[in-house]
């Protein structure tokens, strides 16, 4: 008996390969995309935001009122880069959104951990965040773009000092 020895294969490395003939990768990194969501845009903008599905490039989100789909309008690129910088997948080129009744708030214990997670923003983190939403009117809007741009810039400041840029 000449039976050639080959070594054994990784566990992680058969189910890449058979997800990838399944064509499964891509649902995989669909899902990444949609749980990263939290964690991307903070809580405030998450309670009132809910990624539905993505297609052909684009996450389409379901928003709870107008005055959020404008201002999240112009948020579009900052959220894709740091949709991009947090999974690492690049796939989702665009934000669509729309109106409707938000099924996913985020739950207590989320807002919790991420707050601790993150240490408070400095002075000129705050400062730079006041003049970036300076012109928006409404309060509650106000509020809630001011905590995802202070999460945003505290968050890529600890990578810059983590080493992790």
């Amino acid at each position: 008996m000449g039976g050639r020895k080959t070594k054994p294969s990784a566990l992680g490395d058969i189910l890449r390969i058979q997800c990838s003939r399944m064509g499964l990768n891509r649902r995989i990194n669909e899902q990444r995309l949609l749980g990263a969501w939290v964690e991307v845009v903070g809580e405030g903008v998450a309670e009132r935001t809910q990624p539905m599905r993505i297609e052909k490039g684009v996450l389409f989100l379901k928003v709870t009122n107008s005055v959020w789909m404008q201002q999240l309008q112009f948020m579009k690129e900052l959220i894709l880069k740091k949709l991009h910088e947090k999974t690492g997948i690049d796939s989702v080129q665009d934000l669509r959104f729309y109106i409707g009744e938000v099924e996913n708030p985020v739950k207590n214990e989320e807002r919790q951990s991420s707050k601790r997670d993150l240490p408070t923003p400095s002075e000129a983190d705050m400062q730079n965040v006041a003049r970036q939403v300076s012109e928006v009117r409404d309060p509650e809007m106000k509020k809630m773009l001011s905590e995802l741009f202070s999460r945003a810039l505290t968050v890529a400041r600890n990578r810059r000092n983590n080493g992790n840029v």
